[in-house]
């Protein structure tokens, strides 16, 4: 039998599994609650209200008014507890004069209630009602006013009440199913670099062999294909980065009129092998130094151009305009659907457009163009390639740099994308300066070989790497886990120059093989150690720098910018008088 000395509804334990779904069983604010709460003081001229929900033991008064510090007391005490055994409003007009609440300590001590009106807060799901919790009115005097209009009315704010309750639910569901997507996303990006990096390195150690013209054809429609792989690789990558709020966007001085001959350059060849011709316009009284993201702004501005070559027939033209944003077509800005052009002109510096007279955008598809999961056109995608993401990752990086980008487009006639963003201006003094002081100067120099510990799992890939480094004259020993790289490194401590180690691995992964190596020995005394990893978020780096590591290598890497970290640290050792190759070894097979 139950020792409860309030009464229990028959539903009572699916009732607190609802509340524990909905997640409401806490003292957090909740502004969609507290706008209700309030509203209904005001309303019935009440004092004080809640809204209560309650466990096997808590009753918690969430958004309370006129409560004070008190936002939860013991279920026992709780008057709601009579609320949720009906669907009826549960009216008490004093709580001195019933048996049931003459000895409340919610009635004899502080808040000394004498009035009390709650209607249950219903929720039907799957043809179940539940009634979760109350809504409810309190008095310290009594109220003999409170009829069935006011409580019909109440009952109208319970079902508001209900409302948020499961518009809140929903939301929660909706950030975590796009934080799922989001991972879900990164993790696939993370599984397919691996064997990309041994199908791009077998390809490049492919190419330095002799070849007849056929096979070196076969070669570069292979490796065009890769390079079309990665491109889709990095555009989920880079939207699992935005969607997770993991992409960071830098402001640095940069020459904008160099950035942008640089997207041109880029592109030339491509348009000419189109029988495209590709126009570029800066206007003179724009200054080139501003503040801004470099890479970020030049990714957006070749996605554009790209998708402005490709969407084009032969004979066609691309241009690419930059001005002042008040200079910009004024008919452009209606498509924001603004109220006004001050909305748009404010903190805007710069307006790029980037127009082609391609196949042209439906009318009814511009909305969709942005929308990485709903292609705006798929048969024309179809036609001309592509996922659609680039568009999605262009719109997003442009929101985070604190800007707009639409488009206008006639079908048959072509397209103009446009971009405006506000990139503060600089003194060209301030930019050189800022050059000269972040612009490292490399001499020449002789390339260093040195000994490099290999900690590779993966046997392609390590065979890439062992391949990319003995080409270059380093030395090199190959392991297969972390473990066995700190018997390694515990067995000839002077040998090695450079440890490059994976992230993921049997036995013992490269970040705790990393920190072990740090808890045996003195770091001063350890050689620079770099992550080869497919790990391509935003703040990798940073865990890897905490783990003890001096740099990264992100998978699919090509032997030269695997040469080029190597010979870095080679040289940074050599800087710091450490001596390369202090024990000689056979590199390992």
């Amino acid at each position: 039998m139950s020792t409860n000395t309030y009464p229990l509804a028959l539903d009572e334990q699916l009732r607190i599994a609802k509340l524990h779904e909905y997640d409401v069983l806490n003292t957090c604010n909740e502004p969609a609650f507290t706008r209700l709460t309030e509203l209904v003081k005001l309303f019935f001229n009440v004092p004080m209200a809640a809204i209560t929900f309650m466990d096997e033991h808590i009753q918690y008064l969430k958004s309370p008014q006129g409560f004070g510090e008190l936002c939860m007391t013991e279920r026992e005490v709780a008057i709601c507890n009579h609320t949720v055994l009906s669907n009826n409003v549960f009216v008490i007009p004093d709580l001195t004069l019933d048996e049931r609440f003459v000895d409340n300590p919610l009635v004899t001590e502080a808040p000394y209630l004498r009035f009390y009106a709650g209607a249950p807060i219903l929720l039907n799901e799957n043809d179940t009602t539940y009634r979760l919790g109350a809504l409810c009115l309190f008095d310290t005097k009594p109220n003999n006013e409170f009829d069935e209009d006011k409580a019909r009315l109440l009952v109208q704010f319970s079902k508001m009440a209900a409302d948020a309750l499961q518009l809140q639910k929903n939301q929660r569901s909706a950030k975590h199913a796009n934080k799922m997507k989001s991972e879900f996303l990164a993790n696939m990006s993370h599984e397919i670099r691996t064997p990309m990096n041994g199908i791009m390195g077998m390809v490049e150690m492919l190419d330095d062999t002799d070849l007849n013209a056929e096979q070196r054809e076969y070669l570069d429609n292979i490796k065009i294909s890769t390079e079309h792989l990665l491109a889709i690789i990095n555009g989920i990558l880079d939207l699992s980065k935005v969607e997770s709020g993991k992409m960071t966007i830098d402001t640095i001085p940069m020459n904008l009129s160099v950035l942008c001959n640089e997207v041109v350059s880029l592109f030339a060849i491509k348009a000419r092998q189109h029988g495209l011709t590709l126009n570029y316009h800066y206007t003179e009284a724009l200054s080139p130094y501003v503040k801004g993201d470099p890479v970020r702004l030049k990714q957006v501005l070749a996605n554009l151009v790209n998708n402005a070559i490709k969407f084009t027939r032969e004979g066609g033209c691309v241009t690419i305009n930059v001005a002042h944003a008040p200079h910009c077509d004024e008919d452009g800005y209606r498509s924001l659907r603004t109220k006004a052009d001050k909305i748009i002109y404010d903190g805007m510096t710069v307006c790029i457009d980037i127009t082609d007279t391609g196949v042209g955008i439906k009318p009814e598809s511009l909305e969709a163009i942005f929308d990485a999961y709903n292609q705006a056109d798929k048969s024309t995608h179809r036609l001309y390639g592509g996922t659609g993401l680039g568009l999605s990752v262009c719109k997003s990086l442009v929101n985070l740099m604190g800007g707009h980008i639409w488009a206008n487009s006639v079908v048959g006639e072509g397209t103009t994308f446009k971009v405006l963003l506000p990139l503060a201006s600089l003194a060209q003094a301030e930019y050189e300066e800022w050059q000269l002081t972040n612009t490292v100067s490399v001499e020449h120099i002789s390339q260093y070989a040195g000994n490099i510990l290999l900690v590779e799992d993966d046997n392609v890939n390590a065979m890439i790497a062992k391949k990319a480094l003995r080409n270059s004259g380093h030395m090199v020993t190959h392991v297969t886990d972390g473990q066995k790289a700190i018997d390694e490194y515990s067995a000839h401590p002077q040998r090695f120059d450079v440890i490059l180690m994976d992230h993921h691995m049997p036995i013992m992964d490269g970040i705790q093989a990393t920190i072990k190596l740090h808890e045996i020995y003195d770091p001063k005394s350890l050689p620079p150690i770099i992550a080869l990893t497919a790990n391509a978020m935003d703040g990798e780096r940073e865990k890897y720098l905490k783990a003890g590591m001096q740099d990264y290598c992100t998978k699919p890497f090509k032997k030269e910018q695997l040469n080029a970290l190597v010979q870095y640290w080679l040289m940074h050792k050599q800087a710091t008088k450490k001596p390369l190759g202090s024990e000689t070894s056979e590199s390992l097979l």
